[in-house]
C-alpha cells in the first residue's frame, strides 16, 4: 500500500540531472578530472570525478542556477556559468580541457670569482707549429733516422 502511495511522487521528481563528458581538445576523453558543481546563490559545493570514459553526473539536484568547473592537473580549468536547471529536467554539458601554459624559468648564479684567463685553452706559436711538423716529417722518413 505504501509503494502505492510513492509511485506518484516518484513519477512526478521535483529533481534536475546534470551530466556530461570532459574532454581535451584533441577530443580524447579525460578520465580523473575533478568536476565541481556550485550554487552560486547558497555556496553549496559538490565535487566529483570523471570515469574511465570521462563522463560525470550529478543527479538528485535542485532546480536552479549552477556553475561548473572541470579541472585537472596539466590542464587549464574549465568553467560554464548560469547553467539554468528546470524542476525534473535532464541537462547534458560537456566540458573541453585546454593544455597549461607551461613556463619554466632557469635561474643561474656564479658561486665564486669568475676566471676569464685562458686556463683551459693552449695558444700555439708559429715556432711551435714549425717544429712540430720537422719532427714529424723526420718520424715518417726513413732516411732521418
Amino acid at each position: 500500500m505504501a509503494l502505492l502511495l510513492l509511485a506518484p511522487a516518484l513519477a512526478f521528481s521535483q529533481d534536475a540531472e546534470l551530466e556530461g563528458v570532459v574532454k581535451d581538445q584533441s577530443g580524447a576523453v579525460v578520465p580523473g578530472a575533478s568536476i565541481t558543481l556550485l550554487t552560486p546563490t547558497t555556496g553549496a559545493r559538490r565535487t566529483i570525478a570523471t570515469d574511465r570514459s570521462g563522463r560525470y553526473i550529478f543527479s538528485f539536484l535542485n532546480p536552479g542556477t549552477y556553475t561548473i568547473t572541470a579541472e585537472l592537473s596539466g590542464f587549464q580549468p574549465a568553467t560554464r556559468a548560469a547553467v539554468a536547471l528546470d524542476s525534473g529536467s535532464r541537462v547534458k554539458l560537456d566540458l573541453v580541457l585546454a593544455p597549461a601554459h607551461i613556463s619554466e624559468t632557469i635561474a643561474v648564479a656564479a658561486t665564486g670569482p669568475v676566471d676569464e684567463s685562458p686556463g683551459g685553452a693552449t695558444v700555439i706559436d708559429r715556432e711551435f707549429l714549425d717544429v712540430a711538423a720537422a719532427e714529424d716529417r723526420a718520424v715518417g722518413d726513413p732516411r732521418a733516422i
